[in-house]
């Protein structure tokens, strides 16, 4: 299989169950009955919460240009009932409870993530964060690819096994390719990201990434973390993994992508 990029929406990504992202291959390691229930059998769904549509709501707005829908970024001129925009000086049209938020969008055929009022401002807020970072904004500049799958097949102990990455950015920065990856987290600063990154498994993460990277032919050995905090005083800086962290990383998911192959082809028996 060659390696390639697509056009993927989430709904159609995170639909798929043959091509093995990052999150799939960190559930199968740490709770193999529970990937088979979500992705085998299809007798479990994957939990969604409210702190996951805020930082997809900030994904779109960041990387796509797509505005979420909520009382602090959607409002009109009544002199122009059809227009509707962002942060106009004529109040809120939008109601700050998310099933009104919800019925607005459906009225004006807004396609942003619908946000409640309180979740809105942290938004707005994390936006113009980055929006100041000199950081922030260099990265954003230096983006050759943004919000694009890319598929790719690794072969594992003679398992050949399809795998998927929806990448955030590749920038290119005085020559060098870095992969960027948008992340908000609770922490300020980068020890307790860094927690969080051990916690949730970013550097497993980032070295599937880089492998889908480098099936296609782009040379990356970086990965950066754009981090922005989700609460005031809504930080951004930039974090990275030691090159032997990504290693182990890159070698432990190799593993794993091993035995997932092997009871993919046993036919997942107990």
């Amino acid at each position: 299989m060659r390696a390639r990029w697509v056009q993927w929406d989430d709904a159609r990504y995170f639909a798929d169950c043959e091509y093995v992202s990052a999150s799939m291959l960190k559930l199968y390691r740490e709770d193999r009955d529970e990937y088979i229930k979500r992705y085998v059998t299809n007798e479990s769904k994957g939990r969604s919460s409210r702190a996951m549509a805020i930082g997809t709501a900030l994904h779109q707005w960041v990387l796509e240009g797509v505005e979420p829908v909520s009382s602090w970024t959607c409002s009109y001129d009544p002199r122009n009932p059809d227009h509707i925009g962002v942060g106009g000086p004529y109040g809120p049209a939008c109601p700050t409870d998310l099933r009104g938020a919800r019925k607005f969008a459906q009225e004006h055929n807004l396609p942003g993530m619908v946000l409640n009022g309180k979740e809105g401002t942290a938004v707005q807020a994390m936006h113009d964060a980055l929006r100041s970072s000199h950081e922030a904004t260099d990265l954003l500049h230096a983006a050759v690819r943004r919000e694009e799958v890319v598929l790719w097949a690794e072969e594992v102990d003679g398992h050949i096994i399809p795998c998927k990455a929806k990448v955030d950015m590749v920038c290119e920065i005085d020559g060098e390719t870095i992969l960027v990856d948008l992340k908000t987290s609770r922490h300020p600063t980068m020890l307790g990201f860094a927690h969080s990154g051990a916690e949730y498994g970013y550097a497993y993460q980032a070295a599937h990434y880089l492998a889908g990277l480098r099936a296609t032919g782009v040379a990356a050995r970086r990965a950066i973390f754009l981090v922005v905090c989700n609460k005031a005083p809504y930080s951004v800086f930039p974090f990275e993994f030691t090159d032997e962290e990504l290693d182990y990383a890159r070698r432990t998911n190799l593993v794993g992508l091993g035995a997932l192959a092997e009871d993919r082809m046993m036919g997942w028996s107990l």
